[in-house]
């Protein structure tokens, strides 16, 4: 379950990256909506890290779990809101990665004697 935690991690990571670094693609004025769009890009970037902290803990570390638990929650409300919107191919694969993260970081945690 840590292995497909990571990759997801890793996957989140990446798109966070692509995200930030394909703003003036999209952008060619600086204002409010560029800083909304590399901040999304940041909160992936941010929940992969949560991720990979989350694989890495152990079972005393409860704190790193929940708090991977609620940024997941929160990361999948929001994506599935964005998916509900904007019915593409991005918001779909940010709203699986997330899925995904939060399955596995749940369930693998709860392998963990505490």
């Amino acid at each position: 379950m840590k292995e497909i935690q990571l990759v997801v991690a890793v996957l989140l990571i990446l798109v966070g990256i692509i995200h930030i670094v394909a703003t003036p693609v999209w952008f060619e004025d600086f204002g409010p909506a560029v800083l909304w769009y590399v901040g999304s890009g940041l909160a992936l970037l941010f929940l992969g890290f949560l991720n990979i902290a989350c694989t890495r803990r152990t079972e005393r570390d409860c704190v790193t779990y929940w708090l991977t638990i609620f940024g997941n929650g929160i990361g999948l409300l929001f994506a599935g809101t964005l998916l509900y919107f904007d019915r593409e191919a991005m918001p779909l694969l940010v709203f699986i990665l997330i899925a995904t993260a939060a399955g596995t970081s749940y369930l693998g945690g709860r392998a963990l004697p505490r």
